[in-house]
């Protein structure tokens, strides 16, 4: 040991230490204003490692952490500088950083590769300056919670969306009454309307019928109903006669052939 135990010992001129140097209970302390520790060989920390200043540079080619979570911020208790990580490169003409943030302001994340800074001391990242640009992303598969897209109007559908990339996605959609205008949203030919005969047609007896009869006008939820009527040598609708020489009737209905121009069947 060195001087009193609680005396002081100043050692003015470099001092070699081939042994082990202990230092008992009380701290080893460099002068805080000026004074530097360094080691040329490995420096073995058994307890935890407390740097107080404002920064810490680690200049070695692999940075090997074993804690699985690395926490930033934590002094950041008011929620006022962005979080992130980014890194440095130079495009050729300006020192550029890329890297990922939390944006402070919105509580958002956000993904970039372009921007100018001296050095981000202020932990802020300005994205409306002129060289912050947002950054692609590669990606293979995105999740996120159920989302639901719905169509609306003249066309309409719904489909539930949790993932892009894993999932072919298709939407059932059903066009809606009334949606297509006839000759508006269609090409072709069509039958706009259907109207009734006006007048009859004569037969080679002199017998007039009553035309065609139309029923309802055809929307979407009424049929067209077309509807002959015949008329007899009387006037009367709906029967008719024949010429018993040539055709028979039965009482069901059913028309036989008898003779056509002098020939039999």
């Amino acid at each position: 040991s060195i001087g009193a135990a609680t005396g002081k010992t100043t050692i003015n001129n470099p001092t070699d230490v081939t042994g082990n140097f202990r230092v008992g209970a009380t701290n080893f302390t460099v002068d805080a204003s000026n004074g530097n520790a360094e080691t040329a060989g490995n420096m073995i920390v058994g307890g935890d490692l407390t740097v107080n200043g404002t920064t810490t540079s680690v200049n070695v080619d692999v940075l090997d952490v074993e804690d699985a979570l690395i926490r930033l911020a934590s002094g950041n208790t008011a929620d006022s500088v962005d979080i992130g990580i980014v890194g440095r490169y130079n495009d050729g003409t300006n020192d550029q950083f890329a890297g990922i943030f939390r944006d402070a302001t919105a509580g958002e994340w956000h993904l970039f590769d372009e921007y100018i800074d001296t050095d981000l001391t202020d932990n802020v990242v300005d994205m409306s300056d002129a060289s912050f640009s947002l950054a692609n992303l590669n990606l293979d598969v995105i999740k996120f919670t159920q989302q639901s897209f719905t169509l609306t109007g003249d066309v309409a559908g719904t489909i539930n969306i949790s993932d892009f990339g894993s999932t072919a996605h298709s939407i059932a959609t059903t066009i809606q009454p009334n949606s297509v205008a006839l000759g508006t949203d269609t090409t072709g030919n069509y039958v706009a309307t259907i109207v009734q005969a006006t007048g009859g047609a004569t037969d080679n007896n002199s017998t007039t019928n009553n035309g065609l009869v139309i029923a309802n006008s055809g929307t979407e939820t009424a049929a067209v109903t077309l509807k002959n009527n015949l008329a007899d040598t009387a006037g009367g609708i709906g029967t008719s006669t024949y010429d018993a020489t040539n055709f028979d009737v039965s009482a069901a209905g059913i028309v036989t052939v008898d003779t056509i121009d002098g020939g039999t069947f």
